[in-house]
């Protein structure tokens, strides 16, 4: 089944999934997962980054107009990655292998982070 994402209905499921979240984190993880959605929507307008999750081209454009350090880009990956993973085993139409590039890219950009100080 194709699912159509908007704002919207991508909130809602954000909403869905922070209520899930640890009550100490889930501010956090709203907070970076409505960036990530919010920095999505400004390279496509009118398209969540739900749409996007067949392909791994939305990331290198992302992280370049993503105004955040590369600590804070590490922490909206590894939310996004448990959001996704989340909504995967919830059976909605995620591929598995985005949620996998997801993990992969947060551990080179903590790698990275580690070895610039």
């Amino acid at each position: 089944m194709n699912h159509y994402y908007d704002a919207v209905s991508e909130q809602k499921l954000i909403e869905s999934y922070c209520f899930k979240v640890k009550p100490s984190f889930s501010s956090m993880v709203r907070r970076h997962l409505r960036y990530c959605c919010r920095t999505s929507r400004t390279l496509y307008p009118c398209n969540s980054i739900l749409h996007h999750t067949i392909t791994t081209q939305w990331v290198s454009a992302w992280q370049r107009n993503n105004e955040q350090t590369l600590g804070t880009q590490a922490q909206q990956l590894g939310s996004l990655y448990r959001w996704w993973t989340w909504l995967f085993e919830r059976q909605l139409t995620l591929q598995r292998h985005i949620v996998n590039f997801i993990i992969a890219l947060q551990h080179l950009i903590c790698y990275i982070i580690r070895n610039i100080s």
